[in-house]
Parts: structure tokens; sequence; C-alpha cells
């Protein structure tokens, strides 16, 4: 049987506030090393999800270098690392830089289904979401785990255990 996002997912979401400063949002991604975060309202709604290439894209434009297609997807690609920190004047918050536009699945999709909604989509993570609340995230990472596993269609294996410094 082929793995489902539930054997995928991570069930502990680091999520952003809608009031978060786009300085917050910096220290949370560098302090748990990932890469982007589902953003929640007061009531805790899910409202979008902002990521590293969004807060480095605003750091181009508030340096008045409007982007290109700028491909950020992990820190080590940027070269950049534990010094990196991001310096945006005035009081942007993330509700500004948010993307509404959500990805989600059930927790009964099959992991082809998954993939083929990042490939299709262009994203590095898919929030699973059960009856309207937020139940886990999947991010690239996460299969590519369970695949180095060797656990692409056996059987529904427990996903792999990562530890804080494996989560983007």
């Amino acid at each position: 049987m082929e793995a489902t996002a539930r054997d995928l997912m991570s069930q502990e979401v680091i999520c952003l506030k809608r009031d978060a400063t786009v300085k917050e949002a910096a220290q949370l991604f560098l302090a748990r090393e990932i890469s982007g975060a589902p953003v929640v309202g007061p009531d805790g709604s899910l409202l979008g999800v902002v990521s590293l290439r969004d807060l480095v894209r605003e750091g181009l434009e508030e340096s008045g270098e409007v982007p290109a297609e700028v491909d950020f997807h992990r820190f080590d690609a940027l070269g950049v690392g534990p010094g990196f920190h991001v310096e945006v004047e005035g009081s942007h918050t993330i509700a500004d830089l948010l993307t509404p536009a959500l990805v989600t699945v059930d927790p009964e999709a099959s992991m082809s289904d998954v993939c083929r909604l990042m490939v299709d989509k262009r994203v590095h993570r898919v929030l699973v979401s059960q009856k309207g609340r937020l139940v886990g995230i999947i991010s690239t990472l996460d299969i590519l785990r369970y695949l180095a596993a060797g656990r692409s269609r056996g059987g529904r294996s427990s996903r792999p255990k990562r530890n804080q410094k494996d989560r983007r």
C-alpha cells in the first residue's frame, strides 16, 4: 500500500501570527531552521503561508532592487547560515507578505498525489487539513527522508523521526 500524507507529515506545525513582523519571522526561521510557515489569524484560522523566499524578496524590494525570479528554497543554497538576518525599515507584518493561496491535502491523500500537487503548484510544503483543521505539514524534505529510508511503495511503516536540525 502506498504511503499517505499521514505517514509523511509532521504533526508539530510551526505557525506565525498575522501580526508578526518580518524580523520576528526571520528570527523564527533561523531558530527553528525552517524555510516557511503557515500564517494564522487571532482565532487560529489559516490565512496563508510565508516563506524564506518571501522574506528575501521583501528585503530586496525594501533595498530598491526588484528581484527577478528568486529561487531560494534552502539556507545552504543561499550561502547564508546562522548569521543571516533581514533588516526591513518600516512596520511590515507577515500579513503584508503572506501568500494567501493555501495548498492543502487530506491526511489520507497518497504520497504520489502529494508529490504531484507540490510539482504542479511549485511549492515546497503542503498543509495537511482534516475537517478544516490543520493537522500537519509536509515538506519536500519529509518526502525525501521517506524515500531515503527505502519506503517508497512498501508498507505503511512509521515515518522516520527527525531532529530539530532537520526541520525546513
